[in-house]
């Protein structure tokens, strides 16, 4: 189902429109720098199955054609392994938006909607962990629980406002 979001563009599920599967693994993996292609699609594709609760993405499309991805954001379970406690879940991550579109608030709309999804989805909290990115998330009410070393930084858990 397509939501506007506060701004001219629609956030839609990506298990409602399976056909943008590669368009976002190619994005995501230029951005994140993946090793192999593969895994991100393997990833992002277990959510093509109904019987999968985690993990979620939502798009955030250029207009109505739905054919131009310029932000996205995702749910996951277990995001840092067993790193952190399993009661720390769903994680939030995979956020990006195109830079031409940035300066908008839009991750903040990404954010906030993924939020409200996990509510829907009867979770209290949601988790991220970020390593340069911390001030933005501090600004829009994230509280910091640890900063711990993981692949190789040092980055901070955050929990939901």
């Amino acid at each position: 189902m397509m939501q506007r979001s506060r701004y001219p563009y629609a956030i839609i599920a990506l298990n409602e429109y399976p056909y943008l599967l590669d368009q976002l693994v190619a994005q995501q993996w230029h951005v994140w720098g993946y090793d192999d292609p593969n895994d991100l699609k393997q990833f992002f594709a277990q959510e093509l199955d109904p019987e999968h609760v985690f993990p979620r993405t939502w798009l955030l499309m250029k207009d109505d054609t739905l054919t131009s991805i310029i932000g996205a954001v995702t749910l996951s379970w277990s995001e840092m392994g067993t790193v952190q406690p399993l009661e720390r879940n769903p994680w939030l991550g995979y956020l990006y938006v195109e830079p031409h579109y940035r300066g908008q608030g839009l991750a903040k709309v990404l954010t906030e909607f993924a939020v409200e999804q996990s509510a829907q989805l009867g979770y209290d909290q949601c988790y991220l962990y970020a390593s340069d990115e911390t001030p933005r998330y501090l600004k829009w009410g994230w509280k910091p629980l640890q900063t711990l070393p993981f692949q190789g930084e040092d980055v901070t858990v955050m929990q939901s406002p």
